[in-house]
């Protein structure tokens, strides 16, 4: 007989064994049939309203319909089975004593697919509605209640337009990551790419990485320490996702920190992390906080085009944020390098007066180079050995340290961020600044308008139809 811990799991991989055919469907064509179709009844309507004694275009909008109410009940079904898989996860998880919905981001994913859940479920029941309204219309001739299926259709497709795309599934890992928003983030990075890359992924994901590094730990060549090793495996695919490294020269700079007959089933067919999965982290990750992606691609600049320089630099400073952005937040990155062979103490101070914290200051204590060195005068991207750019990042990147800031826009209009570094002492040692447009955010704006006025158009059209009948009732009335 199962154990209760079993039961709940054999529950769990049923579901996403259901609820993977229903993604499949919206991933491919679902998503985008919720916008299209109904913009399709819409014109199919109105031709036929144009050509009212001719039969075939109301049965051509008659399976236009049928069409679109299929597909939102489709879409209905499958958000519904991600919610209930994501729901059995916490079980199962709490069953094998990990507090699952402990994890930071847990609540706000959970939020996140209740209300995508509850709009879908609203789209579908006027969706359905909608279509017995034109049906009714068909059977008796009643014009007026065409109108009000249009009605409907138009609050669906505005409700649609204001509901999160359907690109999500718990089935896989990584699955939720397009629905996920990060909550939480560490402001003090000091293992660069792994802290960064994990603030991305949603708590189901996040809940398999420890096991992941496991099984990296023991694929890897000996003296390696996983650490490192993760560092740079996902530093090798940061670049790999931006084309500058080849599949090859991917898989030669892996293979020196992965024993070759390991590496298919760690980067390629790893059960939960494959080389796929990683990708779309780290591609979000880049879509969301580009100033991350800044401040790294510099600092490889700077190794390739300017190493004689850096070379000379004491200290290596970098802040980078958006130029533009909207009203919501602005991100601030630094980054510090210490060049010099002993440990150092530094203090980091933000001013930043039209936003919240208009003031920060950090002591950083940065450790020497340990030994570190780059001999060369000239840095190949990639080599047989760790004088290249991809070693050198790889050392830097592990003695370095980085400081993500998240602030609050007062107001709207041009601002400056000033940035200092300053020695224990409170010396200034390098200072930057930087100008910053925060903007409102219109394409928000503009989805708003578009659905609000989809629905308002919706509630109008019907009403201003039953308008006439209500005045001929009322001069009936004695």
């Amino acid at each position: 007989m199962l154990s209760l811990v079993q039961h709940e799991e054999e529950k769990l991989k049923k579901l996403k064994q259901r609820e993977f055919i229903f993604f499949r469907y919206n991933h491919a064509v679902g998503s985008a049939l919720m916008y299209i179709l109904p913009v399709v009844v819409v014109i199919l309507l109105i031709n036929a309203y144009v050509h009212p004694m001719a039969r075939l275009p109301f049965l051509l909008v008659f399976g236009a319909w049928c069409a679109y109410t299929i597909n939102v009940i489709v879409i209905f079904l499958g958000v519904s089975l991600t919610r209930r898989s994501f729901l059995c996860e916490q079980r199962v998880n709490r069953m094998r004593g990990l507090p699952f919905d402990s994890l930071h981001g847990f609540e706000s994913l959970e939020n996140a697919l209740n209300i995508s859940l509850f709009k879908i479920e609203i789209i579908t029941i006027i969706a359905i509605l909608s279509l017995g309204t034109y049906l009714g219309m068909l059977l008796t001739n009643n014009i007026t209640l065409g109108y009000a299926g249009l009605g409907m259709v138009l609050i669906a497709f505005g409700l649609a337009i204001l509901t999160r795309a359907v690109d999500y599934s718990n089935s896989e890992v990584t699955g939720l990551i397009n629905v996920y928003e990060p909550q939480t983030h560490p402001t003090y990075i000091d293992f660069i790419f792994t802290d960064t890359v994990t603030t991305f992924m949603d708590p189901v994901t996040f809940s398999k990485f420890d096991e992941y590094t496991e099984d990296l730990k023991s694929s890897l060549s000996k003296g390696i320490d996983v650490v490192t090793a993760r560092e740079k495996l996902l530093y090798c695919l940061y670049l790999y996702s931006n084309a500058t490294i080849t599949e090859a020269i991917l898989r030669r700079e892996l293979l020196e920190i992965i024993g070759e007959n390991h590496y298919e089933d760690t980067i390629n067919n790893h059960e939960y992390f494959n080389k796929e999965r990683l990708l779309k982290i780290i591609d979000k990750m880049q879509k969301t906080i580009t100033q991350f992606s800044k401040i790294i691609d510099r600092l490889q600049f700077d190794l390739v085009d300017n190493l004689s320089v850096f070379k000379e630099k004491e200290v290596y400073f970098d802040v980078s944020t958006k130029s533009i952005t909207n009203e919501r937040i602005a991100d601030l990155f630094i980054f510090l390098y210490n060049n010099s062979p002993d440990s150092k103490n530094f203090k980091i101070r933000v001013i930043s007066p039209n936003f919240e914290p208009s003031e920060t200051e950090y002591n950083v204590t940065l450790v020497g180079k340990d030994g570190f060195d780059i001999k060369v005068a000239q840095l190949p991207i990639s080599s047989e050995g760790e004088e290249d750019v991809i070693g050198c990042m790889s050392r830097i990147l592990d003695l370095g340290d980085m400081i993500w800031i998240t602030l609050l826009p007062k107001g709207t209009g041009t601002s400056m961020i000033n940035v200092f570094l300053e020695d224990e002492n409170g010396h200034v040692i390098q200072g930057i600044s930087l100008t910053i447009k925060v903007k409102k955010d219109i394409f928000r704006g503009l989805k708003k308008i578009t659905g609000g006025s989809s629905m308002g158009g919706g509630i109008l059209i019907p009403l201003v139809k039953l308008v006439p009948i209500a005045t001929r009732l009322r001069e009936f009335t004695p």
